[in-house]
């Protein structure tokens, strides 16, 4: 009978810490509550609005293989530039490991990027996955066959963020022309 108890019990931990490790990160979502949304405004007091721009053209040019193709905006007087690109996200084997050697999905993001004299904003949105038509990922949520590739995606959100944050403490040089 101790057998059984002591059985039962390993069996509950094992599937409690196998939910734990599997379940999927509480995303940031919008106030709405139907996008997911990574924002943050960083005060920055006494820098120019000129040193942003050359900040974020440094973290772009670095971070994209194709800088050109990723910015669909990039507007200096007005203080924006709009990133529209994508990354893989990859099913997870048995084991629990990923299988990197197939993608599971595209997904297409939006990172925004606005900038003025002591301040910047960023905003990571609009995750989809790239098919015939755009299937937001927020549908996703409560399905636990997709909450490794929500893990990844949020990794990902979160690594952009942090290379970003970085870049923007590294003004890239200004080259001055010699006539």
């Amino acid at each position: 009978m101790k057998s059984f108890k002591f059985i039962s019990i390993a069996f509950l931990l094992t599937v409690m810490l196998n939910n734990s490790w599997a379940q999927a990160p509480k995303m940031p979502m919008d106030e709405t509550k139907t996008k997911f949304l990574y924002s943050d405004v960083i005060q920055t007091p006494g820098l120019p609005a000129d040193l942003f721009n050359r900040c974020i053209e440094n973290f772009i040019n670095k971070f994209y293989v194709n800088p050109t193709e990723a910015t669909s905006t990039r507007d200096k007087e007005s203080g924006q530039i709009i990133c529209k690109h994508r990354f893989k996200i990859y099913n997870v084997d048995k084991d629990g490991k990923l299988d990197m050697t197939k993608a599971s999905n595209i997904i297409n993001y939006v990172l925004t990027i606005n900038f003025k004299d002591g301040r910047y904003k960023f905003t990571l949105t609009d995750f989809n996955v790239k098919a015939a038509s755009a299937l937001p990922l927020e549908k996703w949520i409560n399905d636990p066959l997709h909450d490794a590739h929500l893990k990844q995606i949020d990794e990902f959100a979160k690594d952009l963020i942090k290379q970003l944050k970085k870049a923007m403490l590294q003004p890239a040089a200004v080259k001055k022309e010699e006539w």
